[in-house]
């Protein structure tokens, strides 16, 4: 009977198997889905899904490539894709797009977690090398790499995370870290308009042939630098913050006109932190060509650290704010045009200097600033600022001056336009004015500046009513006037006109027994006609009404008695 049993239940066992659909066995090993369709392999997936979307379905350890010619969206959802031993994570030689929420990761010495050849849009994601090991510069720890590295079009936006905790490579390669290897001599471009980049050697290094626009994100770093650039970059936004055992917040060098053109262009953007915000970068020729027309840098930027062989440039212009010292080392060439600079200017080396204009905290050396132009000490409350620029750049600026405030022309001419109150002085040699006077060393201080003008034409005043004289009043010092002039003030009360309290008489009625001829009569006592609303006139009647009641009551009592 068990021996029976046994075959029976095996024999069941066996029929229920082979009624199961294939599809519930292989189940579990599908780690992608294209429409409604699985597949055991993510690449699979990817050849059967040119212009589709590839979802993820599980965590998976795979290395895989978009063919050129393929456009694939791939969906991590929240799993996480790891590499093949010793080889990059996703290569893409197509167009690809990446979403969700998941990890694209790699572990292996020299990989990248991606590899861009062709077009790539990353629209979420986390990019990572988390089994990154680099110490230093000089210490790979044996598994370092950069986390992304693109030659082909890019395109970084929020909700994309980057990362990885070394120090001997920089996190994301835009370019070639040997030009000649590029031998289509290709751009490599790099688009950021947003997410979070942070760790590696350089968070940021726009490298060979590299083109790199960045508008958004936050870049940190502990290493080096938040963003090294060799060849051609434009920044218009972002947030670049490194702590103090890094470099500096942004490094830029120039090496030739091919593909190390080290030039820089920023507009805007926060940079933060570092021993300084901006350096050379070292083994350059020069500094490259600097442009800075808006942005906050808070620090240093100190150009020529290492001994260059020909002149860089720096312009610094516009409404850029540098909370720091502007500092040349070497030949470069540094012309400031514009900006606030909170610390001092130096030129140290063989290079120059030169301040056409700028609103700086200190005085810039004389020898620095350009003879033509104007400069003035402005101050309010205890704060100094020094403006320099053209006559009518300057006076425009102080022109928002407040009473209290003092100006001192230091060089050049200016003809200024203040409110009442302000102090201006001139020291240097030029022509100054201010509201017309003519000003010398010693300080003038402006009187009031008539303002809002309201002019009231003369009213005749009436028995009831009020008038007025005519006057003008200034509405912005409240002051009243009687000439047009406004030089003879006068009160308030001074334009009023009292009421004249005289009412005329009406013509009397013709008197038919009267031609007219004679003289006519008025009563002594005006007030026996009483009159309606005067109230002595009331009392007169009150006394004769309180007479007449005595007397009747005295007749009624005589009659009485007589009887």
């Amino acid at each position: 009977m068990g021996k029976n049993f046994k075959k029976i239940l095996a024999a069941v066992v066996s029929a229920a198997m082979i009624c199961l659909p294939m599809g519930v066995l292989a189940a579990d090993e599908n780690v992608a889905s294209v429409d409604a369709t699985e597949y055991a392999t993510l690449q699979e997936a990817i050849n059967q899904a040119n212009g589709k979307t590839v979802t993820l379905l599980t965590d998976v350890t795979e290395s895989v490539t978009i063919p050129e010619g393929t456009t694939i969206t791939l969906d991590l959802g929240e799993f996480t894709l790891t590499n093949t031993d010793k080889q990059d994570t996703i290569t893409n030689n197509g167009t690809l797009t990446v979403t969700g929420n998941g990890t694209v990761d790699n572990v292996s010495h020299a990989k990248t977690a991606l590899q861009n050849n062709g077009t790539a849009v990353l629209n979420g994601g986390t990019f990572d090398r988390s089994k990154e090991a680099g110490k230093n510069e000089s210490d790979s720890g044996e598994n370092s790499y950069y986390t992304i590295v693109n030659h082909g079009t890019m395109t970084i936006k929020d909700g994309t995370t980057v990362k990885q905790n070394g120090k001997f490579s920089s996190l994301l390669e835009n370019g070639w870290y040997n030009g000649n290897q590029n031998t289509g001599k290709q751009d490599s471009v790099l688009n950021i308009e947003g997410g979070h980049f942070t760790g590696g050697l350089n968070t940021i290094k726009n490298d060979d042939y590299g083109q790199l626009h960045i508008s958004g994100g936050t870049f940190e770093n502990v290493a080096q630098a938040a963003l090294l650039n060799w060849n051609t970059a434009t920044i218009t936004g972002g947030t670049f913050q490194v702590d103090t055992g890094s470099n500096c917040v942004v490094l830029n060098g120039y090496l030739n006109d091919s593909m190390d053109k080290g030039e820089l262009t920023i507009s805007g953007g926060t940079f933060s932190g570092g021993v300084d915000v901006l350096q050379t970068m070292g083994g350059s020729t020069n500094s490259g060509t600097i442009k800075i027309s808006n942005g906050t840098f808070n620090g240093n930027i100190n150009l020529g650290l290492t001994a260059s062989a020909s002149a860089g440039n720096l312009e610094i212009s516009g409404s850029a704010v540098i909370n720091g010292d502007v500092i040349n080392t070497q030949q470069d060439s540094v012309v400031i045009n514009g900006g606030t600079i909170t610390g001092t200017i130096n030129n140290t080396g063989n290079g120059t200097m030169q301040v056409n204009s700028g609103n700086f905290s200190e005085q810039p050396d004389s020898a620095y600033v350009n003879g033509a132009s104007t400069v003035a000490k402005y101050t309010t409350g205890d704060v100094a600022t020094f403006i320099v620029g053209s006559a009518s750049d300057v006076a425009n600026q102080l022109s928002n001056a407040v009473k209290g405030d003092k100006i001192e022309i230091m060089q050049g001419d200016a003809e200024i336009a203040v409110t009442e109150g302000v102090s201006v002085s001139n020291t240097g040699t030029g022509t100054v004015t201010v509201n017309g006077e003519t000003v010398t060393e010693e300080p003038v201080v402006t009187p009031h500046v008539h303002g809002n003008i309201i002019h009231v034409d003369a009213k005749a005043p009436t028995a009831t009513q009020a008038g007025n004289i005519e006057y003008w009043l200034c509405e912005d010092c409240g002051k009243y006037f009687s000439d047009e002039a406004l030089t003879k003030e006068i009160t308030e009360e001074d334009t009023i006109l009292a009421a004249t309290g005289e009412t005329s008489n009406p013509s009397q009625p013709a008197n038919p027994d009267n031609s007219g001829s004679g003289t006519q009569v008025t009563p002594d006592d005006t007030t026996s006609t009483p009159q309606t609303g005067d109230s002595s006139n009331l009392a007169v009647w009150v006394v004769l009404t309180v007479l007449a009641g005595a007397s009747i009551v005295k007749a009624a009592l005589s009659v009485k008695h007589a009887k």
